[in-house]
């Protein structure tokens, strides 16, 4: 596994190295594949790309990974994908969205986490259609990665609502006041945020400040327990996307939630139910490929369909992206994420 263990994505890397040692424990427990004991090395690409390239290369190279579970740092992944491809090796994508990892068209790239693109698209429809939304503005990081927020807008006109302004940030930013009067002098009512879940915490936080009474609204990657301890009651309210909801009355989700607490002493996020996922299906795929073999392995990958997990029922297309039927909203509620539809008041 390359995961960013240190960085801005750190949040996000060890929710999904702990939710993969998990899934591992339990399937070397359960006898391993077919008598086979799994073992996990795990390299930091501190949320690095030029790292994650080191890293990757350690894997592939120095420790012959037959397969690799890549970066939840979206922006680590293109600068690593290609070597992959040239050495093929399969890796498995349980965290990481930028549309542009499966918009390459890679043979040895499997993502069962949602992408941006879709999640977008979602959320804009979530918007118009569930919450009313009329007047709109955008609040996206200035980066491929905030790009993507940019689909939320066109859904949102194919609709037939224009926002009202596309503000852009930079990672790390200090102060949005100038982008939040902006969109205040616009009259807006809603906010939607894409970019990072410490500056979705300082955008909650400033808004408060303002006493700006507009709905907040953000992408997949706030759904994190940092977003809550880093916006405290700022972020009461705040509504994102995602595949999981750690609240959900489900009694697989109940289960995991239970396990990993007892393990981690802490509520899993949406991202450790994806990785947890993603251990699973890998773990399918290698029983079917029945040997450790790179090439068995990733055919095996390429035929997953309808695996019942966490997040979904899920099956990859012909670009190795999963296709889920249904996706969570979550709003938090009481210093905890809550589905949408269980929270108190909408």
């Amino acid at each position: 596994m390359a995961a960013p263990l240190t960085g801005n994505g750190a949040s996000f890397g060890i929710s999904q190295r702990n939710a993969v040692q998990l899934a591992m424990a339990e399937i070397n427990a359960g006898g391993g594949i077919s008598g086979r004991q799994l073992q996990l090395l795990v390299e930091d690409t501190k949320t690095e790309p030029p790292v994650a390239v080191t890293a990757v290369n350690k894997l592939i190279y120095q420790d012959k990974v037959p397969v690799l579970i890549g970066s939840a740092a979206s922006l680590d992944v293109p600068a690593y994908m290609e070597m992959l491809e040239k050495a093929h090796i399969p890796q498995i994508l349980p965290v990481a969205v930028l549309p542009k990892i499966t918009e390459s068209h890679l043979k040895w790239t499997f993502r069962n986490a949602l992408n941006d693109k879709i999640a977008a698209a979602k959320m804009a429809e979530f918007a118009y259609n569930t919450l009313g939304a009329r007047k709109i503005a955008l609040l996206i990081e200035d980066s491929a990665f905030g790009s993507t927020g940019l689909r939320f807008a066109e859904r949102l006109k194919e609709l037939g609502v224009e926002p009202l302004t596309v503000e852009r940030f930079t990672r790390g930013q200090i102060d949005f006041g100038p982008q939040l009067l902006r969109i205040r002098s616009f009259g807006a009512t809603h906010i939607q945020f894409w970019g990072y879940y410490a500056d979705y915490a300082q955008v909650a936080r400033k808004l408060k400040e303002l006493n700006m009474k507009v709905q907040l609204m953000g992408n997949q990657a706030p759904v994190t327990n940092k977003t809550i301890e880093l916006g405290g009651d700022a972020v009461e309210g705040a509504i994102n996307i995602c595949l999981f909801v750690p609240t959900s009355e489900d009694p697989a989700a109940k289960a995991f939630v239970q396990k990993y607490q007892t393990e981690y002493g802490e509520v899993p996020d949406t991202w450790a139910a994806e990785s947890y996922d993603g251990m699973r299906i890998l773990a399918q795929a290698l029983q079917v490929a029945g040997a450790v073999d790179p090439f068995k392995i990733r055919d095996a990958l390429a035929a997953t369909k309808d695996f019942k997990g966490l997040t979904g029922t899920i099956s990859f297309n012909k670009d190795g992206d999963a296709e889920f039927k249904e996706t969570f909203v979550t709003k938090i509620e009481g210093g905890r994420f809550v589905p949408f539809k269980m929270a108190a008041s909408h």
